[in-house]
């Protein structure tokens, strides 16, 4: 499907973990659509364990949280195999897929953060039939003390 033919968009909202970031990337995804899904790719059991436990769907407006298992630490692929299956669930939908990034004065910091999400770009961008929004969250290294729970998207 081109995307000049979707009739309706759905919102895929990438989560490394819960933070501000997250926070601000639903804020935005609202603004795109209703039709929202966060998902995590989880490399790591314990972590996605804990994101499990700690999303509050009823925070987030009802948004389910999907949880993908992968086991041998790959993000990529889970992902596309997701978007791939959503795309052949829901045809003539645009998918969007929201993916966060940390933005700061200092850019050396910023790389540490966004090691994800620039593969998610970089490997994605031309997938058919999903437009990929990058969402900014700036943060100066002075309120970086102030908020421990940035660490990435």
């Amino acid at each position: 499907m081109a995307i000049d033919e979707a009739r309706r968009t759905k919102v895929v909202l990438t989560i490394g973990g819960l933070s501000p970031v997250i926070d601000h990337s639903f804020r935005v995804a609202r603004r795109i659509s209703d039709d929202i899904v966060a998902v995590h790719v989880a490399s790591d059991p314990e972590q996605a364990e804990k994101i499990r436990r700690e999303w509050d769907a009823q925070r987030h407006g009802g948004v389910p949280l999907t949880v993908i298992e992968s086991p041998y630490r790959e993000i990529i692929e889970p992902l596309r195999d997701f978007l791939e299956n959503l795309q052949r669930q829901e045809p003539g939908v645009l998918l969007n897929l929201l993916v966060p990034v940390i933005v700061t004065d200092e850019p050396f910091d910023a790389y540490l953060h966004n090691g994800v999400a620039s593969q998610i770009i970089r490997e994605l961008t031309y997938s058919e039939g999903i437009l990929i929004t990058i969402v900014p969250f700036y943060v100066s290294l002075a309120n970086t003390a102030r908020h421990p729970g940035v660490g990435g998207p």
